[in-house]
């Protein structure tokens, strides 16, 4: 199986449709959720299976991407094996991406391996953890480090859920579909960065309408490259300081306002390298300073020595230097004879994320929200 079958379903309708397919494999079930999540809509997919005569089991964890350890997939490994549950055993992943990723590599290994459906129930898991089979966890040397591949044969997607989303949440998301649409198609980047520059809760409508453009793209690179050896690497835009700034300020941040600052960050270094124009930065620039006005969290203090060593430990690194993905232009970024990923000068890398992190703090100590349109001195 190289992709998985994405369910567009209607509003309130996932848990219908993940019991209807339950059944058909007549298999017992095992739920994944974080203990938050799990109060909120567990109960309705319980129910669902119980209707369907699904036998089901609820396994919770705290919620948090502190949690996402090699501790906690330990703990709920025991717990299923406690519960009798066997290789015949359907694991539904119920919740954002932290529990994607754990759940999808529980069931990538639990018993050699068992069949997976994800329900994603943010933004940022419906257009972007559910997909592609990577799963995993954290270490303490970084994010990710250590996971596998293990596509799910069913994602369902329900708008339903995105009611209750808070909004800096919301932003998260649409983050990662102006990421997608930066690489690959700038109609809908364009579309997107409307949406940005107006941000506010009545924009939710106009953000679903757009999940189905945004998913298709991320499916597409998925089919030409599982197991990221190539095409795939472009996904990474924006996380290659993302994931570096995740793990330096120990996850406090939000993955999305990480990611936000990646993408900054690394635009500005594909400029500075003369691969994008500084017109096109600004177009970029401009559409995310509206999403980042929505956190608020103390960026104070970061330097390019805080991050410098999850940046080394970067999976998309070998040997020595750091890699990037480099935006040529909106829609495009550069591929060098199939290398999709390249290096970029350390001391270039230090003087632009220095100056980034100067321009952040002297927001902070002006009591404003950082803009994304202040100029770097």
């Amino acid at each position: 199986m190289l992709s998985s079958e994405v369910v567009f379903t209607e509003e309130r309708n996932a848990s219908k449709e993940a019991a209807r397919f339950a059944r058909s494999l007549q298999k017992k079930v095992a739920i994944i959720s974080d203990a938050c999540v799990a109060g909120l809509y567990a109960p309705d997919l319980m129910e669902a299976l119980i209707q369907d005569g699904v036998e089901a089991n609820l396994f919770t964890f705290p919620a948090g991407e502190e949690h996402k350890s090699r501790l906690t997939k330990e703990r709920l490994e025991d717990a299923m094996f406690s519960a009798g549950l066997t290789r015949d055993t359907l694991l539904f992943a119920l919740g954002g991406g932290v529990t994607l990723d754990l759940a999808g590599f529980v069931a990538a290994t639990y018993c050699r391996g068992i069949p997976l459906v994800m329900i994603p129930t943010t933004l940022l898991a419906m257009v972007d953890a559910a997909h592609g089979g990577k799963n995993g966890v954290n270490a303490s040397s970084g994010k990710n480090l250590i996971g596998s591949f293990h596509l799910p044969q069913k994602i369902l997607v329900d708008p339903f859920y995105l009611h209750s989303e808070p909004l800096f949440q919301i932003a998260s998301g649409l983050a990662e579909m102006l990421k997608v649409a930066l690489l690959f198609h700038p109609d809908l980047f364009f579309r997107l960065q409307s949406i940005a520059l107006g941000f506010s809760d009545a924009a939710l409508p106009a953000i679903a309408s757009n999940i189905p453009a945004a998913i298709a793209l991320k499916e597409y690179v998925v089919k030409q490259d599982l197991h990221d050896n190539g095409m795939r690497h472009l996904l990474n835009f924006g996380h290659t300081i993302g994931h570096a700034l995740e793990s330096a300020l120990d996850y406090r941040i939000p993955h999305g306002l990480a990611v936000l600052l990646g993408m900054q960050l690394e635009s500005r270094i594909s400029t500075r390298m003369g691969i994008l124009p500084p017109e096109d930065l600004k177009v970029i620039e401009e559409a995310v300073s509206p999403l980042l006005k929505v956190y608020r969290h103390n960026l104070e203090g970061l330097s390019f020595e805080k991050i410098q060593r999850p940046l080394y430990l970067d999976k998309k690194n070998k040997g020595e230097g750091v890699k990037m993905v480099l935006l040529k232009t909106i829609g495009a970024a550069l591929e060098d004879k199939g290398c999709f990923s390249h290096p970029v000068e350390l001391s270039l890398v230090r003087e632009e994320t220095d100056a980034f992190f100067l321009a952040i703090d002297a927001s902070e100590r002006n009591g404003r929200v950082f803009s994304a349109l202040e100029p770097v001195l």
